[in-house]
């Protein structure tokens, strides 16, 4: 295996992973979106873009009696996911396909999706690094047409995206008739502007919105909120408030 391919832990050590140096890396993003899914009991739920799996292999830590599929059309990033489940043995299975062609064989209960975060504005060619948070073939809008595709009547929606393009985010999911909109900001610090927000979304569902609490990472003095370390180093459920 290449050098610069190393184990990394989440949920200190309740999820091992192997990442690349020389590519994007997951990270507390990918955990955190991973937190806030609710599900029951032989539920399928899809990670659409799920890279290596993180958070994919943290949800399924989470919830052992769900089935999480992780659908990832980088062969790089999909080769090291098939690794990871191997090296975590969880419910995860790993599916290698580009959104804007593959045909899911099933629906799902859920989805959850942490989409590139950024707009390629100049069609430029995009290195490993570059791959995971600048949009390339595939926009914002592929990502919610390809969920709204692939989910049960009523299914919810869970994605991760920074404020910038929460409106145009919110635009897509009204296009196809999304509802029951739920935002969660992601606050650095308490008083800090937030500058992502976890987005959750029922297909079908009523056109009504709520605007929740959210969560603050870090107290005053850099270290993680009891909230945060709950998330990141237990693996415990985002509390809804």
């Amino acid at each position: 295996m290449d050098n610069n391919i190393k184990i990394e832990n989440f949920l200190n050590g309740k999820v091992r992973v192997y990442q690349s140096d020389d590519a994007y890396k997951s990270g507390v993003d990918a955990v955190l979106l991973s937190s806030i899914v609710q599900a029951k009991q032989g539920d399928k739920i899809l990670d659409v873009g799920c890279g290596v799996g993180v958070a994919s292999l943290c949800l399924a830590y989470r919830m052992p009696s769900s089935i999480v599929c992780g659908i990832e059309k980088n062969l790089f990033y999909y080769d090291l996911a098939v690794k990871n489940q191997e090296l975590n043995n969880y419910s995860f299975q790993p599916i290698h396909g580009n959104i804007l062609t593959y045909k899911c064989n099933h629906l799902f209960d859920s989805v959850m999706c942490n989409p590139p975060y950024y707009i390629n504005y100049n069609n430029k060619e995009l290195t490993l690094k570059e791959s995971g948070n600048i949009e390339s073939d595939a926009i914002l809008k592929d990502f919610v047409n390809f969920t709204f595709d692939n989910i049960k009547n009523h299914g919810y929606l869970y994605m991760i995206i920074r404020s910038e393009r929460l409106q145009e985010l919110i635009s897509y999911l009204s296009i196809k008739h999304w509802g029951n909109i739920e935002i969660f900001p992601i606050y650095s610090y308490v008083g800090r502007e937030a500058k992502r927000f976890i987005l959750k979304a029922k297909k079908l569902g009523k056109p009504v919105s709520k605007i929740h609490y959210g969560i603050v990472m870090h107290q005053n003095n850099n270290t993680y909120t009891q909230e945060a370390i709950n998330i990141l180093r237990e693996g415990k459920e985002f509390l809804y408030s």
